[in-house]
């Protein structure tokens, strides 16, 4: 036994007995000891890697009859049949609820409409099928390895452990059939490469580079061949993981000409100078995605990273250039290229259906707001701006907040003068105006709508809002410190 599979050996037995919602697996060798068990797919792969996070429990069961398995389950836990046609148990033992659930699967086989549709696949599931016909069928060799849980050896018969240790993305046998079979693959290799940090084999990449046209294909009822879910899931995941390597490829791939090719158009779009000697519109938000990543980034912002929703503000920030582009008094201009990007950008998250992905909270009207704001951290004058306004942008809606200021980190640092340099004064001063506004107000309000009121001897109304604004700006500027102050303030203000 190799070293890497004695230490996957190892933790497969830790999971096993470490009252965990494996912990069922030994009670079952015992009770049926013809039936195999086998542990499959990203598990062993991660495993194998030392990969830590979520952990998806797939096993395969051989030699039993669902009947007689459900049964047996049911009576350890809650048991849910994933149509009979998959043949999958998800299973949820007592004690481990509130854990992500087991899947049990037998064998089976997949005969695909090759259409490419996602799960355009007639479905055999088979207790006696041998092991390897199921490994067969999966999309990357590093995921067609399984662990018998029995004989605790590995099954590698696509070679995945080799291309584990040489860091690669491999198609499991021909890699366009494996397309044609179902073109959600060519995302799921992307995804793989960007989570893993792996290269693509070369012929799985001719395979995807062939493919990747064809992610817009209709079926005959209109419907998509790849959901759209499906394409958010991949490319958020993928975002998330790299954002710089998902850019590079999805974009060398053809999946961004395909899926958002109005990304497309800023290759090409020049800059205005001397603010941006880095290069066009694509340069300039490849540049914006990688300074995440530097050590500029980390000093600002310690110990944070940029929400998804940050990262698709930055990616998508100056969509709205190319349509704004003009030539003015022997200058390049780009006005309005905010608000046109982020009609663009709302556009692009409901064709794409980013909302739907669990776990990412992607809202539309947030990245709108994103895109639209994003120059303002260039553009206000910070000797001038109200103290309100600024606490508006950046602190009442803290998430928001502090993606918008991400995103002006990122915009910044990819703003290069003609000295190749970005040009952080108005950004860090920025900063340091929200930790003094921060601070100021802490405190909350210092009088009421009531204490307006009856100081002034004035009625209720939109006077009232206006006057508790005027206090609050004094406030945040340090012009009042106590109720009193803002008392005598208001009596100034009304004469």
């Amino acid at each position: 036994m190799s070293d890497a599979t004695q230490k996957l050996s190892e933790k497969i037995r830790q999971l096993l007995s470490g009252g965990g919602p494996l912990e069922f697996v030994p009670v079952l060798l015992e009770e049926m000891p013809e039936v195999e068990w086998f542990l499959v797919g990203g598990m062993v792969r991660d495993a194998l890697l030392d990969r830590v996070g979520r952990i998806d429990y797939d096993l395969v069961v051989r030699g039993v009859t669902l009947k007689r398995l459900r049964a047996r389950l049911e009576q350890m836990g809650k048991v849910d049949l994933v149509g009979k046609s998959f043949g999958v148990l998800k299973f949820a033992p007592q004690g481990h609820e509130g854990e992500p659930v087991v899947d049990i699967a037998w064998p089976r086989t997949e005969q695909a409409g090759m259409s490419g549709a996602y799960r355009d696949f007639s479905v055999m599931t088979d207790p006696d099928l041998p092991l390897a016909k199921d490994l067969s069928r999966r999309d990357y060799t590093v995921n067609a390895m399984a662990w018998d849980l029995k004989a605790e050896r590995l099954i590698d018969l696509h070679g995945g452990l080799v291309d584990l240790e040489a860091r690669r993305i491999k198609a499991v046998g021909v890699p366009v059939k494996r397309y044609q079979e179902d073109l959600s693959r060519v995302l799921r290799g992307l995804r793989f490469a960007c989570e893993l940090g792996f290269e693509i084999e070369e012929n799985t990449w001719e395979g995807i580079l062939r493919s990747a046209p064809r992610l817009n294909d209709r079926l005959a009822d209109g419907r998509s061949v790849v959901p759209a879910e499906t394409v958010a899931k991949e490319f958020l995941k993928s975002l998330v993981a790299d954002p710089l390597r998902t850019l590079e490829l999805f974009d060398q791939s053809g999946v961004f000409e395909a899926m958002i090719p109005e990304l497309m158009r800023l290759k090409g779009c020049p800059q205005t100078l001397p603010y941006h000697s880095e290069g066009d519109a694509w340069d300039h938000t490849k540049m914006a995605l990688a300074s995440f990543g530097t050590e500029e980034f980390r000093r600002r912002f310690p110990g944070e990273r940029p929400s998804v929703s940050a990262l698709l503000g930055v990616l998508f920030h100056d969509i709205g250039k190319p349509l704004t582009q003009q030539e003015r008094e022997g200058r390049m201009t780009f006005w309005g290229h905010a608000e046109t990007g982020a009609r663009l950008v709302k556009d692009i998250a409901r064709r794409l259906r980013l909302s739907s992905v669990s776990g990412f909270e992607v809202s539309e009207a947030e990245l709108g707001e994103l895109v639209s704001r994003h120059m303002f951290v260039h553009l206000v004058e910070l000797d001038k701006v109200k103290k309100t306004t600024l606490q508006r942008y950046y602190l009442d809606h803290e998430k928001l907040g502090r993606d918008l200021l991400h995103i002006g980190f990122a915009d910044t640092a990819a703003s290069l003068r003609a000295d190749g340099q970005p040009d952080f004064t108005q950004f860090d001063g920025l900063l340091s105006e929200l930790r003094d506004l921060k601070r100021a107000g802490s405190e909350g309000g210092l009088v009421s709508g009531k204490d307006v009121m009856a100081e002034l001897h004035v009625t209720p109304g939109p006077q009232v809002g206006r006057l508790l604004a005027a206090v609050r700006e004094e406030q945040l500027r340090g012009g009042v410190t106590s109720t009193e102050e803002a008392k005598e303030f208001l009596r100034r203000l009304m004469g």
